[in-house]
């Protein structure tokens, strides 16, 4: 007989998890720090890209932070759903086992 098992702590770590990183990287933000090399590095040749290079991190972090906003909002879900269908479960083998034991 297989038998399934969720962690549901583990679930809940891990959505928590996800939810903080997705904090963190929603703070990151250097496209206003990209237009100071101008004065560490007056004349270099790659000083135009350092602002369109700040924007495209910017944007990228800003699409990781959504996207493990939803994976820690997806692992609630399945550990709620979980939770769910095993409480069900185990309300509708305790009225069988009152039958049964009668």
């Amino acid at each position: 007989m297989s038998e399934l098992y969720v962690d549901t702590a583990s679930l809940s770590t891990a959505a928590s998890t996800a939810d903080n990183a997705s904090d963190d990287v929603a703070g990151v933000k250097i496209t206003s720090g990209m237009t100071d090399v101008s004065t560490g590095m007056p004349g270099a040749s790659a000083l135009e890209s350092t602002a369109s290079v700040g924007e495209s991190v910017d944007a990228m972090a800003k699409k990781l932070s959504e996207v493990l906003s939803e994976y820690s909002a997806a692992l609630t879900g399945a550990m709620e759903s979980y939770t769910a269908a095993d409480n069900k479960t185990s309300i509708d083998f305790a009225a069988f086992d009152k039958v049964v034991e009668g």
